[in-house]
Formats: structure tokens, sequence, C-alpha cells
């Protein structure tokens, strides 16, 4: 599984053990977690500055002192059962994924209501903004290797029969910035596979017809996901986004999208099926995560020949939309934030009682400030946290709710990936102004 894992040299006559940067440390792979209860992890750690921050807390840069070796440190403040409940579901799952391509949790203490998860520390970035650098020749037999990466870890996960749930690129890290080795994050939205299992959260341009259709999920409503970045790493394009989320809702639930644009004149027939095996309605037609590294396009990225120039304008694009809308959302959260906070000082000055004016505690401010609209810093944290800003919902409805997948497109596309010329206009124009909406979406927490 792992290839030179370890460098070793000679040095003053002993030979010393060095883990290669673009792998895995064996060590942290073999680490068993046992959350360490009323123990403040100041006592094992240094901790060091933020490096970032969510509606979960904050992401110190910290360092072990009985190895000197660096970690990131996330914070997570726990007011209520709910609270402690979601930490020990995301510790638990991530105590049982131990794979070099996914992000590792090392120690977990909790110390006053307030979880901290020692993780990995990933210095690599996301993977589209390395891909997107000026530096970078992003072409197909690269997005081959990244590609081959990601079902990696997929197949691990599924393996255990676990679903992550929320794959979009920004939960794909570069290990370091030199490398092809990536690193899947952003386990607080996975759960383990149950014969009726069902959800109503995701990320609206990546979530799967089957969790907006409330229908019974597993496996496979991953494997959606990955068809979706596979799309967008090889175009830039988005291949349901609509004007707006409903519309968005309602191509994935037609299964609307097209290769017919110039950014897949350089796209090989093996990457567009590839995709098209994945991008299905049923959910038990799609490829399976050991298939796709079965797949004529992902068999053997070493020796692929396919090297047409994906078109890193588009891509670009995509990216600097995806962060202006996080920022966006972020300005909404705290303005309403900031409502709340002067209507709760109001309440002081009139000397009302807080608890009937509603002054948020931590978990109503979390409750009023979420879903889609909750704050996240911009850039990407290594923390394996779930991005706040495009989420349809983080909590499970009853069985009686439904989705609602919003209203119908006004530019009906046809199922096969060929759309008529009517279409081809209006997408092309579409994309060319892809410009995010604020997410509201009706009856999705």
């Amino acid at each position: 599984m792992l290839k030179s894992v370890f460098k070793t040299f000679q040095k003053q006559g002993a030979v010393e053990i060095q883990v290669d940067p673009d792998e895995t440390d064996p060590n942290v792979l073999k680490k068993k977690v046992e959350i360490k209860k009323n123990r403040n992890v100041e006592k094992d750690y240094i901790i060091e500055e933020v490096i970032g921050n969510g509606r979960f807390g904050e992401v110190h840069k910290c360092t072990e002192r009985s190895t000197s070796k660096p970690f990131a440190a996330k914070y997570v403040a726990t007011s209520c059962e709910n609270d402690k409940e979601n930490v020990c579901s995301e510790i638990a799952i991530m105590k049982k994924l131990k794979h070099p391509r996914l992000l590792q949790l090392y120690d977990a203490y909790f110390f006053r209501n307030t979880y901290v998860l020692i993780l990995e520390l990933i210095t690599g970035g996301e993977l589209f903004d390395r891909v997107i650098d000026e530096s970078f020749d992003l072409t197909e037999a690269k997005c081959e290797k990244f590609m081959r990466e990601i079902c990696e870890g997929i197949e691990y996960i599924h393996s255990q029969n676990v679903i992550h749930l929320d794959l979009k690129p920004e939960n794909i890290l570069c290990l370091t910035r030199t490398g092809y080795r990536i690193k899947i994050i952003d386990f607080g939205l996975s759960r383990y596979c149950a014969p009726d299992l069902r959800v109503m959260f995701g990320t609206p341009e990546f979530v799967s017809p089957e969790v907006l259709a409330y229908e019974s999920i597993g496996p496979p409503a991953d494997m959606w996901s990955v068809g979706v970045i596979c799309y967008v790493l090889l175009s830039g394009l988005s291949p349901f986004m609509g004007d707006n989320d409903g519309e968005t809702y309602s191509n994935i639930a037609k299964v609307s999208y097209s290769f017919e644009f110039p950014e897949f004149d350089e796209i090989s027939a093996d990457a567009r099926d590839f995709v098209r095996r994945l991008l299905q309605k049923d959910a038990k037609s799609r490829l399976t995560a050991s298939q796709c590294l079965r797949h004529s396009w992902l068999k053997d990225p070493e020796a692929s020949t396919h090297q047409g120039h994906v078109c890193k304008r588009r891509l670009k694009s995509w990216v600097y939309r995806r962060k202006w809308h996080k920022a966006f959302n972020a300005i909404i959260a705290l303005i309403r934030m900031g409502g709340k906070l002067n209507e709760t000082d109001a309440t002081k000055d009139t000397g009302t009682s807080s608890n009937k004016t509603g002054a948020p505690n931590t978990a109503e401010t979390s409750s009023n400030i979420g879903n889609p609209e909750e704050p996240s810093k911009t850039e990407k944290s290594n923390t394996g946290t779930p991005s706040s800003t495009e989420k349809l919902g983080t909590e499970t409805p009853s069985n009686n709710e439904k989705s609602n997948t919003g209203t119908p497109s006004n530019t009906e596309k046809s199922t096969d990936g060929t759309p008529s010329s009517t279409e081809k206009l209006s997408r092309n124009e579409n994309t060319k102004n892809q410009t995010p909406e604020h997410q509201a979406t009706p009856n999705i927490k």
C-alpha cells in the first residue's frame, strides 16, 4: 500500500529512519486513541498559534512535548448532550479509519466541556488551490493520479462500513505542495452504513439524488459526489449548478448535465465514460470505489497517455466563486449574530429576563446561524470539520420529513449527457457568469 514510506540514511555509524514527507507517518497510523477525560491537553502538547476556525471553535498548531512532532489541535466546545454525541461519533469513526489517504486522529481530550482533537498537520493546502496555481501544469494524466488517490481513500472508507456523506473539493487536501498524495478530511457528517439510513444534509452541488429525495442511502451516495468532483476537476464547470439552489436540485434530480462544452475538447473518452458511470440516477448502477480503480481510465495512471490540458481559467473561476460564496455567507451569519447580540444588550438595559427574549446560548446560536448560512473561514483548514457554508442541514429529520428538490429549471435538459442547442446557449452563458446565490433552501434544515 505504501511505497517508500521510509528513507534510511547513515549518520555517525548508526541507521536512522526518516519518514518520507510524501507519505503518512506509520506511527500515526498505528496510534490507538482513547479520549483522555478531565486531562488538560497542555500537559502533553505545546499549544501554538491559531491556524483555522469555524462554527466548532478554533484550530491551533501544536507540538507534542514528548516527541517534538507538530500536529493540529481542534477545539470543540460542547454545551449539551447532543453536541457531545456528535463529537464522540466523529472521534469513533476517525479511530476506525486508519489509512494513509485519510486524515488521521492522533489523540483526543475532554476537559471542562471542551473536546480537543489532535490531528495530523497537513501543509499542502486544498487540492483545487494547488492545481490552479500558475506553476502547475494541469493535464488529464495528472487528474487521473489525483482521482486514483481519492478512490483509494473512498474504497477503504466503504470497506469499514462507513459513508463519508460530504465529499467535495474543499475536503480533499494535498499532503505536500509538491507530491500527488492527498488526504480526505471532514468526518463530521459521516455515518455507519445501516439498512434504512436516511439523511438530509450535504453540499448542494455535490449531493446525490437519493439524499434529495430522502431515500435510503449507502456508499453509492459518496460515489455520486466523486463523479461531480471529477467533472469539475476536468473542466472547471459544475455539472448541475443552476441559477439558485432550487434549480440545482432540479438538475440533480433529473441527472441533467452535459459534456458538450469546449472545456471537454481535450478530455478523453475514457475520462467521460468514468464520470458518466458515476453520475447515474440509479444508485445501484454507479461504479463502486473498487470498480473505479479497475476502470480503464484509472487502472494505470503512471502509464497514462492522456496529455490533454484542463481549462485552468474556468477552474480558477469555479474555485474563486466557492470562496466568495463562503465569505458572503460568513458575513450574513455575522450580521445575524450581531443582531442577536444587540437584542440581548437591549434586553439587559430594560431589565427583561434573557431567557424570555431568547438570548443566544451556544446551541441556540448554532441553530440561528446554521445551515446553510453558518460562518466559516474562506480557506479550508486540515481539521476534518465540516465546512459550514453550503450544507443542506446537519440534523437527520424524522421519517415523515421529505426534501424539497426545488423549482424545476426553466431550461429542460436531457439525461443522456447531450443538450439541445437552446440548452447549450443557456448553459454556456450560465457558466461564464457563475456567481453564488444566497442559499435559502425551504424545508431543509
